[in-house]
């Protein structure tokens, strides 16, 4: 061995030294696959789902809002993955100044590009979680995941990322960064798929790109931002969508869009509905109590797949009950039924009332300008 080599080697021996023991590594990020929260609050005091409208920041809620997204602006500099704001944060930043308190940051990235994004927050001191989520008195508990996993997340718990030390358990205190993670999924044809699996838009996962500080903000485009608002009913959601509306950043063509959408969702559920009852039906007329009608409304291919959630036990149950205290059973009564136990027929009352407000505010904002 010349002197060039055993240089060589020693510094090989050095650098060895120097590694911590992967093993021990190992264990100790074992150990830390869940972790619970070290706190919890209740009743904090952002917002109701009564008020009209968000209640506007201290300057103290302000200045954590824009260290928070400073923060996500330098964390993804540099990404060469989707990723986009989600929530009524992009309505401020459209805006360019706060619409009013906002709890916490929201963000999307792609199905397809997980493992890039696990390798490139891996880099950054990032990890991704999986949310036991909200429970009454309890504190969450956090799962270490890999991007597999966060591929089969079969139990729909919600996707978190959260700044980690070195032994992988989370920063807390002041060293704290978490965000709620979105994953944007896609059919066979390639298509995204947004609320109940229907397609939406590709046009819909063009970012607005925003400077902010100095750094760059992907959010949500805003005809993305409208349709997700429009799922939710909480009072102050209808004040979001009317100042998302007067940002100047929809046309009435986006409106349409988002209309065309949102229908398209109604008539999916109810083809889904209709089948289902299309092969039930003939099987419950030949069933002699109400455990094998249940039986066999959790046994078909629609529900099977849910069969051990309580949830679809529960619906199932109470169905099977109307069912054999109903003598004359027939599709258009069980497609009552069902269909008023979707989410999607709580917003149809307001449907038409909201849109039209969209469509007003879109038009008085263009006019202005």
């Amino acid at each position: 061995m010349n002197d060039f080599e055993k240089q060589m080697m020693r510094k090989a021996t050095e650098v060895v030294k120097a590694q911590p023991d992967l093993a021990e590594q190992s264990k100790i990020r074992e150990r830390n696959k869940f972790q619970k929260e070290p706190f919890w609050e209740e009743g904090a005091d952002f917002l109701s789902e009564k008020d009209i409208e968000r209640r506007p920041c201290t300057e103290e809620e302000k200045n954590e809002l824009d260290k928070s997204l400073e923060q996500l602006g330098d964390l993804f500099q540099g990404a060469d993955f989707y990723w986009q704001l989600d929530g009524a944060l992009n309505i401020s930043l459209y805006r360019g100044a706060y619409i009013g308190v906002h709890k916490d940051i929201d963000l999307s990235i792609d199905f397809r590009e997980l493992e890039k994004v696990e390798s490139f927050l891996g880099s950054k001191g990032f990890g991704l979680f999986l949310s036991s989520g909200h429970r009454p008195g309890k504190k969450r508990i956090f799962e270490r995941i890999d991007a597999k996993r966060l591929q089969n997340n079969e139990e729909g718990f919600q996707p978190m990322i959260f700044a980690i030390n070195g032994d992988g358990s989370i920063k807390y205190g002041k060293e704290n960064f978490c965000i709620d993670t979105h994953i944007i999924k896609w059919n066979d044809s390639g298509e995204p798929i947004g609320h109940h699996e229907t397609t939406i838009p590709k046009e819909w996962l063009t970012p607005e790109v925003i400077d902010f500080h100095g750094r760059k903000i992907n959010c949500s485009n805003p005809s993305l931002a409208a349709y997700h608002k429009l799922f939710f009913t909480r009072a102050y959601d209808d004040n979001d969508l009317k100042l998302l509306a007067q940002s100047g950043k929809l046309t009435l063509r986006d409106v349409d869009l988002i209309e065309q959408t949102f229908d398209k969702i109604i008539e999916d559920i109810q083809e889904v509905i209709r089948c289902y009852i299309g092969r039930v039906l003939p099987k419950i007329k030949n069933a002699k109590d109400k455990q094998e009608i249940s039986d066999i409304l959790i046994n078909d291919e629609l529900t099977i797949k849910h069969k051990e959630n309580e949830e679809t036990q529960k619906f199932c149950n109470e169905l099977a009950k109307k069912i054999i205290t109903n003598e004359n059973v027939t599709a258009e009564n069980l497609y009552v039924e069902i269909f008023a136990t979707t989410p999607i027929s709580k917003l149809l009352p307001r449907r038409e009332e909201r849109f039209a407000m969209l469509r007003q505010n879109v038009s008085d904002s263009s006019n202005k300008n």
